[in-house]
């Protein structure tokens, strides 16, 4: 099989995942998508979308960390929802 190298950075899907799920990581979320109302700032036009890996992520408060993630799916983020760190990289980054 001939050699395919992956897409450029700018084609591939921006992940995200971390502490806390609901201020840090909805804020990069938001950001990235163009829809923070606290910053105002425009997609990143290197950015085709976002992918929210939720087995990678935690939050300080359950309610709020719950609200974070349907706000950030509201927003246009995919929500990663797997078992294990290695299930959710394995749906996102197919062997090249």
């Amino acid at each position: 099989r001939p050699f395919s190298p992956p897409p450029p950075p700018s084609l591939l899907p921006q992940r995200v995942a971390g502490l806390a799920t609901d201020y840090c990581v909805r804020g990069t979320t938001l950001d990235a998508l163009g829809r923070n109302p606290a910053t105002g700032r425009a997609a990143p036009p290197t950015i085709r979308s976002v992918v929210l890996l939720e087995a990678a992520s935690r939050g300080v408060n359950p309610q709020t960390t719950s609200a974070a993630i349907a706000e950030m799916s509201a927003a246009g983020a995919h929500i990663v929802n797997a078992t294990s760190v290695q299930q959710a990289l394995a749906q996102l980054c197919p062997p090249w």
